[in-house]
This record gives structure tokens, sequence and C-alpha cells, in this order.
């Protein structure tokens, strides 16, 4: 039996649970599509459907009530083999080296590391979390195996890999405090007599200046508190003061704050590419693995 053939089991189990692919997507941190296509690819290699699908319901065939009777039991005999095998005291066999940067790599990293620890056991997740001049400095000097960060201040070579895995898009975070936080979507004009956590021009690119430009334009009437880091805009909304423009994935998810899209004419330049970097010639040490879960992670709802 393939590894790929116990997933599909797996995935077919859960959704004979569940019944439902959203549901199942969001718990194995998968897309609904991606469900679909493994229950589908494995429908195709027994033969029969497992399935029936309609707009309103998913519910097992016969063939599929037969065949959950015969794999449960297996399934779990399986998994109680591999459990026992895992705490044997084995040394790890490989490493995967991993460099992060921004707060994004905080959000979804450490799910994306333990799945890839639940799948392969044998190999050590060794993580490095340090400014991208260091991160870089040691990728290519051979030292990580991949780098996860925002793509325009990664700086690969002629042999790396580079791949998008999200498009963060810009918004404006405050306190559930504030009178706006009810709001779907918020204009410039909409700020106009709010504290606003803007960042001083040395941290920001010519696009976030003509943004804080613009806003400043809009917003006569509010008072600009000048932050150099988002940690500082950060403190701020934990104080209940003022509203922070910056990307999404700029703060880890908090009850206290709300994320509300923002609307204005430089919004397409001001989205952030989180993206992960690799040796072309990174061998057989599960590199692709790892972006495939982080690739389902972010395709997810949030």
């Amino acid at each position: 039996m393939t590894v790929m053939f116990n997933r599909q089991f797996e995935i077919f189990l859960l959704l004979s649970d569940n019944l439902s692919f959203a549901k199942t997507a969001e718990e194995l941190f998968m897309s609904q599509s991606s469900v679909s296509r493994e229950i589908q690819a494995l429908e195709n290699r027994l033969g029969f459907p497992l399935f029936e699908r309609s707009l309103k319901s998913v519910r097992l065939t016969p063939q599929g009530m037969e065949f959950k009777r015969t794999i449960l039991p297996l399934m779990n005999s399986m998994q109680t083999e591999i459990s026992r095998i895992k705490n044997k005291n084995f040394h790890y066999t490989q490493k995967l080296r991993m460099g992060f940067f921004h707060i994004a790599s905080l959000r979804e990293i450490p799910q994306a590391i333990s799945i890839f620890h639940e799948r392969f056991y044998s190999v050590l997740p060794e993580i490095h979390q340090a400014n991208l001049n260091h991160l870089n400095a040691m990728f290519h000097s051979g030292q990580l195996d991949l780098i996860f960060a925002v793509r325009n201040i990664m700086k690969p070579k002629a042999t790396d890999m580079v791949k998008t895995i999200y498009t963060g898009k810009f918004c404006a975070t405050l306190p559930v405090t504030n009178s706006l936080s009810t709001q779907t979507s918020l204009t410039m004009q909409d700020l106009n007599g709010y504290d606003i956590l803007s960042l001083n021009g040395n941290s920001t690119s010519s696009s976030f200046k003509a943004f804080f430009d613009d806003v400043t334009a809009c917003c006569p009437d509010s008072h600009f508190i000048r932050c150099s880091t988002t940690d500082e805009q950060e403190v701020y909304l934990r104080a209940g003061i003022g509203i922070a423009l910056s990307t999404e994935y700029s703060f880890l998810p908090d009850p206290a704050f709300v994320q509300i899209p923002i609307h204005s004419k430089y919004i397409d330049t001001l989205q952030s590419d989180y993206a992960v970097m690799w040796h072309q010639d990174s061998g057989d040490n599960h590199v692709e693995d790892f972006i495939h879960i982080l690739e389902d992670l972010f395709s997810c709802p949030s």
C-alpha cells in the first residue's frame, strides 16, 4: 500500500464521518478542491463510487458503507502500530533546515511543522528565525534548505527556486472597542478624526509613503502617531489606542483586534507576497513536501 493510498483512506474516513467537504478540508488543513481530487482519485483506483454528491448533501453509497466497514479496523490497527513505532527511541535520519522571517511565519508555520513532523517523523525540522540578511547568508552558504519570508526581500541566485505561497492584502487593524470595528470595509474618509498609527518614512517603501501621504490628505482631523515598527503599532493597539495600517499578516490573530479591508488608489501596490525560496538541487530532503503543506494551509480560509 503506497503512502498516497493510505492518505486517501484517511481523507475518506474523515469525510465519511463529516459528510461535508468543507469541514473535512478545514480539519485536514486542505482546500476543498484538494479533498475532492483525492476522493475522486481513490474512487477511480477502486473502480466504484464511494459518495453520492448533490448540491445540498453528501452521503455514502452502499459500496462506500461496505468499504468503510472493511478498512476502518485495518486503519485503526495501522495507526496503533505507527504510534508504537514512533514512540520507540529511533534517531532522526534527516534534517530539514528552515529559516523564517516576518510575523506571518508565527501564524502558519507552527501548524505546517506539526503536519510535516506527523507525516515524516524521521526528519527533524530544524528552525532558524533571524533577520533577512542573516537568513540569506545562511541559505547561500548551504546552512538552510529553505526560507519563508516576504518575497521582495529575498535574494535568490540563478539556481534557486522561489514560489509565492500567499498574497497578504492591505487592511486596517483596530481594537474591537473602536466604533469602526463592525464595518466590513473602510474608505480613507472613514478614518478621519481617529488616531492613526503610521509607520515612519525610514521603515516603509515608496508605495507606503505615497499611501500615508494620501491618508494625511484625506484625514485632516486625525492625529498621526509615528511608529518605527509594527511591534510599536501593536503596543498601541493593545492599549486600545489608534488604528494601524499595514498588511494583514503584520499581527498575530487576537480576539482583541479586528482587521478590515481598506480602499485606496494605492492598494494594489501595497500587497505583500509571502514566498518560499529553496535550492533547485535540494535532493531528497522533503523540501517540496513541506511546500505542499504550506500551500494547503494558506489556501484554507482562516
